[in-house]
Parts: structure tokens; C-alpha cells; sequence
């Protein structure tokens, strides 16, 4: 729910784009019900350290033990959630994580600190911070801190899957680090729809850039994406949207169906300047995730409100009331994530392209906008919490 995309029309956070789901059919592996479970998903303000610790055991692939120590944020177990998986963990100079690929999902990889030599199927490059990484399905991956400082990387998942080869290879703090045997690593990576690189069969996977052939890359389906800060689609709003829809004026589309050709995510990304709020909304077919950098947002999500700090995250399931007000002195720069397209297309309808002419919208362009999105943002006439919404 892009900080302020969702402001304009309404801040609306995004949900699956049908075109999507119409793509997931083709792909048996990708597809998976979008009914909702007999157990709701469970809205989530985590803060830094919040989240289920775990300790990698010894005995991985070369290079795996180089991040001792993960943090699951969300997933089946961690708010109930229907598709993400969202972890995060620290990679100290030198630190690696080795060649692998997914079979079942997409990623979304985001570099907090520059200093990454980041190689990605046929690309290769040093990520600046603020940065995003794009990972289609069964495409080879590999991130080192070349770098001299720690790098804060958040790891999101648009299926769920390979948390069970993390768990497996991992302990809770306290618990024994017994070394991992060559059969737990295999049945762990099958269970966590995961391949590992085998290094005694060279440094690089095929098609994969080497420091040679670097820039070759597939001519259809998913393209990997090494975006800096200021890479992508950049929009600008339309007047028009609900009331506080225009505090934030501009923001970038990332990942979606026109930028990377991706199947699954919509990735977009904005500053929330002091006083810029997302106005309460919700979407109706895809969970959000939203990482904010830092700390000073006044968050609501269903019947929670907290105020979140540096490097928080926010879960918003889906048919779930949602506003974020920077009520911090400072800027503060959001990623908004969406396990399912469809947001996209709302944003799109109430935005332009830097230099096209800024026509407000009319009452229409926003209902249709906002039923292309799967979005619905809540009538402030009405009052001004939705029903079930904590008041302050």
C-alpha cells in the first residue's frame, strides 16, 4: 500500500490482481486457494526485535553458517498468514548468502544499507541503500556484504514454503546447535521447495553471471531486478482522492506486472514526510506487508495502533482496516508489498507520469479505480473510524 499511493485514492492497500491469479493457474506449483481460513489472519505492528528468533545449526552449504542468526517475522505460525513469508537478519562484512533457488514462489529482497555485490540470474551488481531485489521462480541467487558495514536485508516471500527448510536447519535460542547430517539438509530443502547450489560442480549455476557474462538475461517470463533506490516506475497523484490522499504527492512502482513481469508482487515505494498520512482503506484479494525504515509512524491495523519504530513491520491481512500517519519530525521511507497483484491498477488510474498533465479525478474515476484495485477506502463521512478500529 504504497505510504501515500493508498492516501490518494483513498490509502488503499493493495490485493491480488485477478491477472495474476489467471497466471497462477497456469502454474500449478504458484497457484494456491485465495479463500480465506477458518482461522483469520492476524494483523501484526512488529518493532525491530519482535519476532521468532532462531539460530542456524552447522552443517549446511558452504558458506550458509556465514549469518548465525535469523528472525521469522510472518508467516503460517507468525500471524497466521495465508501467503508471506517475511524474515529478517543481518549480514556483517563478509557475509554470504550462497547460490539457491525457489521453486514455489517469488522474492522480494530489501538491502537497508548499500554495500551488497548482489548477483541474480544473468545480473550482477553492488546494491546502494536502500535497494530492492526482484527474484522470480527457479532463478539462481546469491547476495555478499562486500562491504565495511552491517547490512540490514528483509526477506519476503510471496508463498509460504520455505520457512520449513529454515526451521528445520535451525533452533530456538538455547537450544542445541547439533550439526545437520547431508540427509536433514536434503530432506529440509525439499520440504522448503528450495535447491542449493552444488559447489564441486563449479562457482557458478548455469545461466547464472559470472564476472565475464554479467548483463545476459532470459528474453521471457520473469525478469531479476537489482533496483536501486531510484529505479522504477515513478507516478505522481491526481488531485481528487479522499481527504489526506494527497499528503504524499509521489511514489515509485517497483515490481509488478509491467516492471519485472512479475507473476505474484506488486512492490511499490514512498516517503511519508512529516504529517502525510494514508487514510484507512483495505483490500479484498492480497495480504500487505509494510517495512518502514524508520521510526515516528502512528499505525493502525484492525484492532491494533501502536506507534512504530526503526525497521518495523507492519502485516495487514486481507479485509483488514489499515492507516499510517507520520507523526514523527522526520521522513520516513515505506515499502508496501503485496503478495497478489491488483493494487497496481488502482494506482495507476488515480496517477501520472512526471510531466503528464495533473487532472483531478472525478468521484467516478475513483470507484471504478478503486474496484479495479480490490481496494475500498473508508467513507470519512461516516465518521472517522471504521467499524472495529480502535479510537485513540
Amino acid at each position: 500500500m504504497l505510504l501515500q499511493r493508498s492516501l490518494p485514492i483513498f490509502s488503499v492497500l493493495p490485493t491480488a490482481a485477478l491477472g495474476l491469479l489467471l497466471s497462477r493457474a497456469a502454474n500449478p506449483q504458484a497457484s494456491q486457494p485465495a479463500s480465506v481460513s477458518a482461522s483469520p489472519a492476524i494483523p501484526l505492528i512488529l518493532q525491530e526485535n519482535d519476532g521468532e528468533h532462531r539460530f542456524r545449526r552447522p552443517g549446511g552449504p558452504t558458506g550458509s553458517g556465514s549469518v548465525a542468526e535469523f528472525i521469522i517475522r510472518i508467516d503460517k505460525k507468525n500471524g497466521n498468514a495465508e501467503d508471506f513469508y517475511v524474515a529478517t537478519e543481518i549480514l556483517k562484512p563478509g557475509a554470504m548468502i550462497p547460490f539457491n533457488k525457489h521453486d514455489n514462489a517469488e522474492q522480494a529482497l530489501i538491502l537497508e544499507e548499500g554495500g551488497a555485490t548482489v548477483t541474480v540470474g544473468g545480473k550482477r551488481a553492488v546494491a546502494g541503500p536502500h535497494s530492492i531485489v526482484f527474484v522470480p521462480r527457479d532463478t539462481w541467487m546469491s547476495i555478499t556484504n562486500t562491504g565495511n558495514n552491517p547490512l540490514h536485508l528483509f526477506a519476503v516471500f510471496s508463498r509460504q514454503g520455505f520457512e520449513n527448510y529454515l526451521r528445520a536447519r535451525s533452533v530456538r535460542p538455547g537450544e542445541s546447535l547439533t550439526a545437520l547430517t547431508p540427509e536433514e539438509v536434503h530432506r529440509a530443502e525439499i520440504a522448503g521447495h528450495f535447491t542449493t547450489w552444488d559447489t564441486s560442480k563449479g562457482p557458478y549455476p548455469p545461466g547464472v553471471a559470472s564476472p565475464a557474462t554479467a548483463g545476459a538475461q532470459s528474453s521471457s517470463g520473469p525478469t531479476p531486478l537489482i533496483l536501486q533506490e531510484d529505479d522504477g516506475e515513478h507516478r505522481l497523484r491526481r488531485p481528487g482522492g479522499p481527504a489526506g490522499s494527497g499528503s504524499v504527492p509521489g511514489f515509485i512502482i517497483k515490481v509488478d506486472k509491467l516492471n519485472g513481469n512479475a507473476e505474484d508482487f506488486y512492490v511499490g515505494y514512498e516517503t511519508l514526510n512529516p504529517g502525510a498520512v494514508i487514510p484507512f482503506h483495505k483490500h479484498h484479494n492480497s495480504e500487505e506487508v509494510v517495512i518502514l525504515e524508520e521510526g515516528g509512524a502512528t499505525v493502525t491495523v484492525g484492532d491494533k495502533r501502536a506507534i512504530a519504530g526503526p525497521r518495523s513491520i507492519v502485516f495487514v491481512p486481507r479485509e483488514t482496516w489499515v492507516s499510517i500517519a507520520n507523526t514523527g519530525d522526520k521522513p520516513i521511507r515505506g515499502y508496501y508489498l503485496f503478495s497478489r497483484q491488483g493494487f497496481e491498477n488502482f494506482l495507476r488510474a488515480r496517477s501520472v507520469r512526471p510531466g503528464e498533465p495533473l487532472v483531478p479525478l472525478t468521484p467516478e474515476e475513483v470507484r471504478r479505480a478503486a474496484e479495479d484495485g480490490h481496494v475500498t477506502p473508508w467513507d470519512a463521512s461516516k465518521g472517522p473510524y471504521p467499524p472495529g478500529v480502535p479510537h485513540p
